[in-house]
């Protein structure tokens, strides 16, 4: 999990990529910035927001960028966007699936802190915290698509409030991603 922060990844190779500079300066500093507050990167659908967003945590050390999907009906949108962390981060249970079934099968605890995100997100504080202490800087968590999650209001309250606690702690740095919606007016409303 820690290589995953230590590393930039390579390009995908997107040939339809137009290279804007002056925008991909822009991206560099919001991601570079302090970690006292999280960033909120708004702009109309369609303009490369997402596409800029993870071609340069690609480029940069200490930035994971995760994305969430618009779920189908099977897959919960925490679920989706705790496999994107777990892929992004390299993740690998540490109980096999069928000890882990049987263990939340037989002794639940359905307490918001226990669920699959929650508990990727203390993984990431911890390599957080290791990758502070050896590079001297915060990395920094982009999460795309907030518009999806803000569907689910918990959810889009759960994130914003881990953000502001990785900022006041110092820890690390979020920046979500999303198109002018109703994700920022959720979350405006949210951070009085």
């Amino acid at each position: 999990m820690d290589a995953a922060l230590e590393e930039a990844h390579p390009d995908a190779g997107d040939e339809k990529f137009i290279n804007r500079p002056d925008a991909v300066a822009l991206f560099e500093r919001v991601f570079k910035s302090s970690p006292t507050e999280y960033g909120v990167i708004v702009g109309r659908p369609g303009t490369g927001k997402s596409t800029l967003a993870e071609k340069v945590a690609r480029k940069m050390h200490g930035v994971i960028y995760v994305a969430a999907a618009d779920s189908s009906k099977d897959v919960t949108l925490e679920d989706d966007l705790d496999s994107a962390l777990r892929a992004a981060l390299n993740w690998r249970e540490s109980v096999t699936p069928w000890v882990y079934v049987f263990l939340t099968n037989y002794f639940p605890d359905s307490s918001p802190e226990n669920t699959g995100l929650c508990r990727r997100l203390k993984d990431f504080e911890l390599a957080a915290a290791r990758y502070k202490s050896k590079h001297g800087s915060c990395p920094v968590l982009v999460i795309d698509n907030i518009d999806a999650i803000a569907r689910d209001l918990e959810l889009l309250r759960m994130l914003q409030g881990r953000a502001k606690l990785a900022a006041d702690k110092l820890l690390y740095k979020v920046v979500f991603v999303t198109p002018d919606g109703m994700a920022p007016a959720a979350m405006k409303s949210e951070s009085r």
